[in-house]
C-alpha cells in the first residue's frame, strides 16, 4: 500500500507541469503572443522598407556624377544603416519577449498557444 502511494505521488509530481493552467491564463497568453507577433511583423515590414530605401540610395549614389551629391548620399546611407541596426535590435528584443511569455506556460498550454496563434516555428523552436 505504501509503495502504491509513493508511486502515485511520484507520478503526480512528474505530471504536474502538464496540468494547472486556467483558461484565463491561456487566453491572456494568447492575446500577448498575438500582440507580440503583430509587432514583430510590423518591425520586419519597417526593416524591409529601410533596406529598399538603402538599395535605392546606393543606386542613386553610383549613378550620380557630382561629388557633393555623393557625399550627401553617403550621409543618408550611414543614417539608414543606423536605423536598420536599431530596428534589428528592437526585433530581437521583441522575439525575446515572446519567448519569455511562452516559457512561462506549462508544456501543454504552450503547445496550445503556439498552435492557436500560429506562432512561427522559428520563434517557438527554442521552447519545444
Amino acid at each position: 500500500m505504501k509503495a502504491i502511494f509513493i508511486f502515485a505521488l511520484i507520478v503526480c509530481i512528474n505530471a504536474y507541469p502538464y496540468f494547472g493552467v486556467s483558461a484565463v491564463e491561456k487566453e491572456i497568453a494568447e492575446q500577448k503572443v498575438s500582440m507580440i507577433d503583430a509587432r514583430i511583423e510590423n518591425l520586419e515590414d519597417i526593416r524591409r522598407r529601410l533596406l529598399d530605401a538603402l538599395d535605392a540610395t546606393y543606386e542613386d549614389m553610383f549613378n550620380s556624377g557630382c561629388t557633393k551629391a555623393k557625399a550627401q548620399l553617403k550621409k543618408v546611407v550611414q543614417e539608414l544603416r543606423k536605423k536598420i541596426v536599431r530596428v534589428d535590435s528592437k526585433i530581437s528584443s521583441t522575439k525575446s519577449l515572446l519567448t519569455k511569455v511562452l516559457s512561462g506556460l506549462n508544456p501543454r498550454a504552450r503547445n496550445s498557444v503556439i498552435r492557436h496563434c500560429k506562432v512561427e516555428r522559428r520563434f517557438a523552436k527554442r521552447l519545444l
